[in-house]
Parts: C-alpha cells; sequence; structure tokens
C-alpha cells in the first residue's frame, strides 16, 4: 500500500501545518512567483502534491483560481479548512493521486515543486 509523507514522518504534518497560515520565505517559492509571470494571464493553475497549498499565498496575485491535488488526505483536510475559514473562494483541494487526464478542466500552468 502507498503511504504518504504524513503517514511515514508525523513531523512534517506540523510543518505544513504552520506553513499554510502564512507565508514563509523560500527561495523556490520566490522563483516559482517570477517565473509564472511569463505565463500571465492565468485563468487556472494545478499543483500537483500541494499539501495543504500554501503555495497560494505566493502566486495569489498571478492566478484566478488555484487547483492543488495531494495525496494526503490530512494536508487537504487541513488546507481546506484554512480556506474556509478565511473565506478564499478561488482555492479547490482534492485529495488524489495524479494521474495524467484526470480533470475535464485545462489548466494554464501546472506546478510540481518539492515532491520527492
Amino acid at each position: 500500500m502507498k503511504k504518504t509523507l504524513d503517514q511515514t514522518n508525523p513531523d512534517y504534518f506540523e510543518m505544513v501545518k504552520q506553513r499554510t497560515n502564512e507565508k514563509i520565505s523560500l527561495d523556490c517559492f520566490k522563483q516559482t512567483h517570477d517565473l509564472l509571470q511569463q505565463f500571465l494571464p492565468i485563468n487556472y493553475c494545478l499543483d500537483i502534491g500541494c499539501a495543504s497549498g500554501y503555495l497560494y499565498h505566493h502566486i495569489n496575485d498571478l492566478v484566478q483560481h488555484y487547483h492543488g491535488i495531494d495525496a494526503s488526505e490530512q494536508f487537504i483536510k487541513y488546507g481546506a479548512d484554512y480556506f474556509k475559514k478565511q473565506a478564499i473562494k478561488n482555492v479547490t483541494l482534492t485529495h488524489s493521486w495524479f494521474e495524467f487526464n484526470q480533470f475535464e478542466q485545462e489548466f494554464d500552468v501546472s506546478i510540481c515543486l518539492g515532491l520527492f
């Protein structure tokens, strides 16, 4: 049976919870933001392996709708609850392993950042 990172390392979930609630300073997020500017306008963005969707805070000024998917149900639930409490409506989070052609929606950009 496949295991997600939060199932093998419980401390990882605590780190993701912290990142969901704040805009943290990581070079990879700034670089992603800078890179995405060449693809404007971005109506739909897919973030593969999004954890709780914390990348949204770094690119929300560039995208109209952010759709994140992650294999961790715990991460997706935490992120979905967070965005609902914040009344952020242009975010969709889906609990799923990624498969090609799983969405009918077409995306302007797809991001897969920090998966290992």
